[in-house]
């Protein structure tokens, strides 16, 4: 929860930091608040279009909250941009 509030902070200093925003979403998942995480990896993706690691788990994040087609959509994005961890996952979870 700290890591939140500190990244939130971070993110009133400096309102386009895609790190912050990804970092943010990590300490949400970490809390189990997945719609949470989504909103803060969208803004990370916002801000770095070409974030494949902010693409894969917001995939991640989109299939834990029952939206299968979000999450192989956004994964599908991440192996386009080039994450191998994207297309492990894409197997395993978008049969």
């Amino acid at each position: 929860k700290s890591a939140i509030e500190d990244y939130t902070l971070a993110l009133k200093i400096k309102p386009d930091y895609s790190l912050a925003y990804y970092n943010r979403g990590l300490a949400k998942n970490k809390l189990q608040d997945y719609e949470g995480e989504i909103a803060d990896y969208t803004k990370a993706i916002e801000f770095q279009p070409d974030y494949e690691v902010a693409y894969t788990k917001r995939g991640l994040a989109k299939y834990e909250t029952g939206d299968r087609a979000g999450g192989c959509k956004d994964l599908s994005q991440a192996v386009k941009l080039g994450s191998d961890l994207a297309y492990n996952n894409l197997i395993v979870y978008c049969k």
